[in-house]
């Protein structure tokens, strides 16, 4: 397990209603009493690195111990296929990420997993997400202390799945969008993704566990509601998540779109090495319009007006593109250490 450094931190859990729970970590000793429904939560003293310890939860003559608990940096990942593309499908194609996995300070890099932590080694991390892990290994490289990922994606998912319905039509931005509550609720009778059916497994039960920041890949399946802008659906998850964590408007990372398929801004790059050339668009007879969706085609694997709906998500105070366009013509680029990077 990690813990975030430098901030209050939330243990949370579930008792029996009315009873007192102790949690015990380094030298830090707080109680609360289980609420009617059995939960509680207690927040502990800003932490800071060190040797690993125990946290112990006590309560209703039983004692839980969670062992080898660290402090560091703590980030949330979540989105579609990019963010849960395996190791062994990057090598040995990425060789800084090969590199990666024979560093001694693999075993820095905790990922949770089917709710279990997994330290980090090259044997442990096999199946493990290539840009989870490279991201991390870039910022235990920068920070000097242990990091932590959680989070959850799934291939070809639409964000209407990573979001609950309240999140949509409590948002304001989203309410403007649509004008009347009736165009908004007709617009959301058939949500492409259900609504919440990647939140509520894979986001849900990490709700409030406290974080530095997050870590978003997502856009290629859309947003999954008929008529929803994308940035507009975009920053209304953004803002849905950080009102769930309750940590204020944390600092959000996403991928610009398409990944990969853009020529190389610098050609003779390591980190472009596999990228095509660039090329200037032709000239046509074609209408501007059509012309510019030629243009797009060619040289980025997708269309212009695509790319386009990823900037303006970036005006949500908070949050900013990371453009990764470039990296490698495909789709779901190898190359996940350089998006890392």
């Amino acid at each position: 397990m990690v813990l975030q450094q430098g901030v209050p931190v939330r243990v949370f859990g579930r008792a029996a209603p009315g009873s007192t729970v102790e949690v015990r970590f380094q030298q830090q000793v707080k109680e609360q009493i289980a609420a009617e429904d059995g939960s509680w939560q207690v927040m502990l003293d800003p932490l800071q690195p060190g040797e690993a310890g125990t946290l112990e939860v006590a309560g209703s003559g039983k004692t839980l111990q969670v062992k080898d608990v660290v402090v560091g940096e703590v980030w949330l990942c979540a989105g579609q296929s990019n963010m849960g593309w395996g190791i062994a499908k990057c090598l040995p194609m990425d060789t800084r990420l090969a590199e990666m996995l024979e560093s001694d300070s693999l075993d820095q890099i905790r990922l949770l997993r089917r709710k279990s932590w997994t330290v980090g080694s090259k044997e442990a991390f096999a199946k493990a997400s290539a840009l989870q892990v490279a991201f991390a290994m870039e910022l235990h490289q920068a920070s000097g202390v242990p990091v932590g990922i959680i989070g959850g994606s799934n291939s070809g998912s639409k964000a209407s799945g990573w979001v609950t319905r309240d999140m949509i039509t409590e948002d304001e931005e989203v309410q403007q969008a649509f004008q009347t509550p009736e165009a908004l609720e007709a617009a959301l009778q058939k949500p492409l993704d259900a609504f919440a059916s990647n939140y509520e497994p894979r986001i849900r039960p990490l709700e409030g566990y406290t974080i530095r920041a997050m870590l978003w890949d997502q856009g290629e399946a859309g947003s999954g509601i008929k008529g929803m802008p994308f940035p507009v659906m975009t920053r209304a998850l953004f803002r849905g998540w950080r009102k769930a964590w309750g940590q204020g408007d944390f600092p959000i990372l996403y991928m610009s779109k398409p990944s990969g398929g853009a020529p190389a801004f610098d050609p003779g790059s390591p980190y472009t090495r596999m990228s095509a050339a660039y090329q200037a668009p032709p000239v046509t007879a074609l209408s501007k319009q059509k012309a510019k969706k030629k243009s797009g085609e060619m040289l980025w694997g997708a269309k212009t007006a695509d790319r386009e709906h990823f900037l303006p998500i970036s005006t949500l105070p908070g949050s900013a593109m990371v453009l990764v366009a470039d990296l490698q013509p495909d789709i779901h680029p190898t190359m996940k250490a350089d998006y890392a990077r």
